[in-house]
């Protein structure tokens, strides 16, 4: 216990030093033993580094309810926009063991309402997947007229 009470206090430091990024990687180094003070100082940490939605996550799992974590909720939500996609978006150790009632309703949510097909992707994931399939099909074509371009320029060069 001793060794989550000195890991809490020097990430309470890092974030007073403005190093949340320090603090962070601290506190996800403890989530294999869940508490409410480890996940909101967590959620502090990436607040203060930007990421509201994964504030939001970890602030939703905990109960908080304040202005602040309202807001980074609504991030969440936001951003993770179905049941499956918000339990996903939090860290495996807080998806698992054992869950608080928050990510049990979370869960159950899910479960109700699956919104990924036969191929275990969601829409969001398709739609990322379909993305790159465009943007990998452009770089061929690019690289195959750079490539044409250079062999004629070579040829021209000397022949020429």
């Amino acid at each position: 216990m001793r060794r989550v009470s000195d890991a809490l206090d020097r990430a309470r430091a890092d974030l007073v030093d403005g190093r949340a990024w320090k603090a962070r990687d601290r506190l996800t180094g403890l989530l294999t033993r869940i508490d409410d003070e480890v996940l909101n100082l967590l959620a502090q940490a990436n607040c203060e580094m930007g990421d509201l939605s994964a504030a939001g996550g970890l602030w939703f799992v905990t109960g908080r309810n304040d202005e602040r974590s309202r807001e980074a909720v609504a991030a969440w939500r936001e951003r993770h926009g179905n049941a499956q996609a918000r339990r996903r978006s939090l860290p495996r150790p807080v998806r698992t063991t054992p869950p608080s009632p928050q990510v049990r309703e979370l869960r159950r949510a899910a479960m109700e309402h699956p919104t990924t097909g036969a191929d275990g992707l969601d829409a969001a994931e398709k739609a990322s997947c379909s993305g790159c399939s465009l943007l990998a099909a452009t770089m061929v074509v690019l690289v195959v007229v750079l490539a044409t371009i250079g062999g004629v320029t070579v040829v021209n060069s000397l022949t020429g």
